[in-house]
């Protein structure tokens, strides 16, 4: 028992026995000991205002000699178990300076620690701290009970949000360049935050988390930085980082509550400069909620079309032509599954609930190397992850329709699920219509999803997703449409390591389009086609590795379209049934791009996409007369294909190449060459997406469509001003141009090369 006399003035008992501080984004709990072992003098003699003690210790654990500092003196050391497992004190002698012998003990171990007066210890484990950083008037004397707004988070730090961190550790440090990885998610929810931009101050490192929330950033390792998060709608954080080595490092961060009388702040206000995309729009969660309500609705491809170069075919219709093309040229994808027809109610909504969108991308230009399959624009749309941390529940009624969405963990912070569901009472309404016409119409839809996200490791995740929408209508009696999108996915995506993920996908999606005509019930006929995709595919990235971040993968889709029976509709009808007949093909490609960050200014991308697709049987395949038009009195010869047999080969390479040239942080110049080829086409005779309209694969007489685009553009941002101004010229020519005949037949029709002609389109 170590004997010591107290020679001093009493300190004042001023803490409590649990203190919160934050490490590595958590709120922990630091405790001080209650074990006596020693008695300990505190000598009348100070320096610089710090405890000096006459004592001796042989050899005690830091618990113990942390607990007779507090029991006979009231000096209390507030640590938490594992920063001190290991450390024992061995100390002896008068006028001990005790700040001095801590910094000698706890410094070789890594522990950093601050004396804030009044006999308070604070240890902080490896995150730095001064004096100014300990909140006052949090305790009072006397008593455990924390006083105040008991929260002191993001005050126990230099500054309010600055937290420290630590990456990798020094004994094992690295030298060189080194990789800092890892995924940004949503502390109240859990579900990853894409679109975050981190900036590592004081350079031109910078980065923007993808949509599984994953960033990576090739730093110099042995060195400090101030690295700034934002996100629109999220609070801002600021980190002090000290990179030891090629590590992880995954950030929480909160909601922002915004008071409409702020300043909103946009996050991504340089991305349109620094970045490589051309032609881009991106939208989030947080914009898609200030998007104005249309009959109860926000509808985010109303939005897509207020952008540049983006027009509606027309009211009373789905689909939108881009930069020129045709509205089947765009392939809409919601958590990786087609969806081939967009609209609900005539147009009126899209086929997406708005509840569960979390954000989509748009792309014009300078597609992903990863995606092909159609000429004019991408629409990669992600939905909600589901809340992992408590189950939430909302629903709505609008002038047309109601929804509901319900989410909740399966395991906490590891598991969720999400269901939304929309429906419409438009039948409701029309029936109360006064015109006859109205009254005996009637049109309805409704749209289901659900999605399963599971984090299985922290550095993997899978996610299960389904589909299904459903859209009927008929007009006074005289024709009845039916159409359906059901698909589903499953999608896995790890982080093999520091530097490179994978990204794998299975995919089913089938398009189901139904449409009878009654109008005379002699002629009566009804028709059901179907397009069925199969897909799987996958992609590694490999980020940051001596300026280069390389994309490669490979995928194989199956399309098989059954193009129907038109049948006699009613008993009355004379029609006899006319078999229009069945495609199948097969897409395999393969894919490799690199992004080469030659200087700070200077960056350059290039990527092939090599396509091959079949046309396979069975199917008959004739042949024309080669000086005639392609009638079908002009067929020559006819070829018949047993299933899965090869009839046609088409494919070939297509290109993205873009360059970015940053005049300033506020400046850049962009060029872009882009080659895509589509496979598969709609056939129609009008501007709009009819309910008559039908989908065709590329065949031995109708060739797959091909487009050449060529951009360039200069941006350029006014952050006093808060604007963005941007300007692009492109030049798009395409070849193949599938155009019809006039006069041409396209529902009665099973032979659908005598009624196309191709051609080419410049723009």
């Amino acid at each position: 028992m170590t004997k010591c006399t107290a020679i001093s003035f009493l300190f004042l008992l001023l803490s409590s026995t649990v203190f919160p501080l934050q490490q590595d984004n958590r709120l922990v709990k630091v405790s001080e000991s209650s074990f006596i072992t020693n008695n300990v003098i505190l000598s009348q003699k100070t320096h610089s205002n710090d405890p000096v003690i006459t004592c001796n210790y042989n050899n005690i654990s830091f618990p113990d000699f942390s607990a007779d500092l507090k029991n006979r003196l009231g000096i209390r050391i507030y640590y938490r178990d594992e920063w001190v497992e290991g450390i024992n004190v061995s100390v002896s002698g008068t006028y001990v300076n005790l700040t001095a012998f801590l910094d000698e003990l706890l410094t070789p171990a890594g522990i950093y620690f601050v004396y804030r007066g009044g006999g308070q210890y604070f240890l902080t484990g490896d995150i730095p701290v001064t004096v100014d950083s300990i909140p006052d008037n949090n305790y009072i004397i006397g008593t455990d009970k924390i006083t105040g707004d008991n929260d002191i988070l993001g005050r126990f730090s230099y500054e309010k949000k600055i937290k420290h961190i630590t990456v990798g550790s020094s004994a094992n440090a690295e030298t060189g360049q080194v990789l800092l990885s890892g995924r940004i998610t949503s502390a109240q929810s859990g579900e990853p935050v894409p679109g975050v931009t981190i900036i590592v101050e004081g350079t031109n490192k910078g980065e923007i988390s993808n949509g599984d929330g994953f960033y990576a950033l090739q730093l110099k390792a042995g060195e400090i930085y101030n690295i700034g998060i934002s996100c629109m709608g999220m609070e801002n954080e600021s980190y002090i980082l000290k990179l030891n080595s090629t590590g992880t490092l995954n950030i929480e961060i909160q909601e922002k509550l915004i008071d409409l009388r702020e300043v909103v702040v946009k996050s991504g206000r340089h991305d349109n400069v620094r970045g490589m995309q051309m032609g881009f729009q991106k939208i989030d969660i947080k914009e898609i909620k200030t998007i104005p309500v249309v009959m109860g609705e926000r509808d985010i491809l109303k939005i897509a079309e207020m952008m540049p170069g983006v027009q509606n075919v027309g009211e009373g219709s789905s689909g939108f032509n881009v930069r020129g093309s045709g509205s089947d040229q765009n392939l809409f994808l919601i958590n990786e599954v087609p969806v081939l027809n967009t609209g609900h109610l005539f147009g009126f909504f899209s086929a997406f609930n708005p509840d569960m969108i979390s954000n989509f991308n748009m792309y014009k230009n300078n597609f992903p190397v990863e995606y092909g399959g159609r000429l004019a624009s991408i629409f990669e749309i992600s939905t909600r992850k589901g809340n992992k941390k408590k189950f939430g529940a909302r629903g709505g009624i609008s002038p047309v329709t109601a929804s509901v969405l319900a989410e909740t963990p399966i395991t906490r912070d590891r598991s969720s699920i999400v269901f939304a569901g929309r429906s419409t009472y438009s039948d409701w309404i029309l029936g109360r219509l006064d015109a006859p016409e109205l009254r005996s119409s009637n049109a309805s839809f409704y749209d289901l999803m659900t999605s399963i996200h599971v984090t299985s490791s922290e550095s993997s995740t899978l996610q299960v997703f389904g589909y299904h929408s459903n859209d009927r209508f008929s007009l006074a009696g005289t024709d009845r449409y039916m159409y359906q999108n059901t698909g589903a996915s499953v999608v896995y995506d790890n982080q093999l390591n520091d530097r490179w993920t994978m990204k794998s996908a299975a995919v089913y999606n089938l398009y189901t389009n139904y449409h009878a005509y009654m109008e005379n019930p002699f002629t009566a006929w009804q028709h059901r086609f179907t397009v069925n995709h199969r897909e799987i595919k996958t992609r590694v990235t490999g980020y940051q590795w001596a300026g280069h971040t390389t994309t490669a993968g490979a995928g194989i889709i199956s399309y098989s379209l059954n193009h129907g029976v038109y049948e006699p509709y009613g008993g009355d009808s004379w029609l006899a049934p006319l078999e229009i007949g069945r495609e199948q093909g097969l897409e395999m490609s393969i894919f490799a791009a690199d992004e080469y960050s030659i200087t700070d200014r200077f960056s350059l991308y290039g990527g092939i996409r090599l396509s091959l697709y079949k046309y396979l049987g069975p199917n008959d395949v004739y042949f024309y007369s080669s000086s005639l038009p392609k009638e079908p009195e002009h067929i020559m010869d006819t070829a018949s294909y047993g299933p899965l047999a090869t009839i046609e080969n088409r494919g070939g390479p297509d290109y993205r190449i873009s360059l970015n040239y940053s005049f300033s942080p506020t400046a850049s110049l962009k060029a872009s060459f882009n080659r895509m080829r589509q496979y598969l086409f709609m056939l129609s005779n009008t501007v709009a997406i009819a309910p008559t309209d039908r989908w065709k694969l590329a065949d031995p007489h109708i060739e797959p469509p091909l487009a050449d685009q060529v951009s360039l553009g200069i941006y350029k941002n006014l952050p006093r001003r808060a604007l963005e101004l941007s300007a692009e010229l492109y030049y798009k020519k395409t070849k193949n141009q599938v155009e019809y005949r006039d006069g041409a037949d396209l529902i009665l029709n099973p032979l659908f090369e005598t009624a196309v002609i191709q051609g080419e389109q410049e723009g």
